[in-house]
């Protein structure tokens, strides 16, 4: 989309105009745009960013004083969701991986680490893994939209085990999970790490 929305403007631009764009995550977008701590304060190192985060009202009335115009607008929705590999096993419909909120949960939270754990076996009896195989569980670092999002739903739909203190873009993570920065490097993780688990927004 962006790159579809920056030819176009570079193309009809007068006078001529080059843009780049970095994937680097909501919360360094928004750090980078806000730039409260650059000198002068609330100078931008970009012209513009994308994230799944809304700017708050009080960084939006900071930049307004400190003289930025910023126009703020919604543009898309996207999808979120949980990814795994388990080798031989279909992604989705008829032999796939069922699960719920609070199995989630307790794998992401470390409560549950094996892939053959009782629980999970318990609503998939077919499925075929090692004796003890261990989850090797990822997320993503450094402030995430992804990790907002997915943090909220385990909270809101397995309070008990999900608790509010663990929802936000960037939350303490349990020292056996794996980190991934960006859902680029969380694709290729979970791409090449048999037995994983991680989730990746559209």
């Amino acid at each position: 989309y962006y790159w579809e929305v920056m030819s176009l403007f570079e193309a009809r631009a007068m006078p001529h105009v080059q843009m780049t764009y970095r994937g680097v995550g909501s919360s360094t977008g928004q750090y980078e745009f806000i730039g409260e701590l650059n000198d002068p304060p609330y100078t931008s190192w970009s012209d513009f960013g994308s994230g799944d985060i809304p700017l708050t009202q009080a960084y939006y009335h900071r930049m307004e004083e400190a003289g930025r115009e910023v126009a703020h607008f919604p543009f898309l929705i996207g999808a979120m969701s949980f990814f795994h590999n388990i080798p031989g096993l279909p992604v989705s419909g008829i032999g796939g991986l069922n699960m719920t909120a609070c199995l989630l949960a307790k794998i992401f939270k470390t409560e549950i680490t094996t892939w053959d754990h009782a629980d999970i076996v318990a609503i998939n009896p077919a499925l075929d893994v090692p004796t003890d195989q261990p989850i090797y569980v990822y997320h993503r670092v450094k402030g995430s939209s992804t990790t907002n999002g997915i943090t909220t739903y385990l909270h809101a739909s397995c309070p008990s085990v999900w608790t509010k203190d663990l929802v936000g873009s960037k939350i303490t993570w349990d020292d056996s999970t794996y980190e991934a920065q960006g859902s680029g490097n969380m694709a290729a993780y979970l791409a090449s790490v048999e037995y994983s688990i991680g989730y990746i927004d559209s």
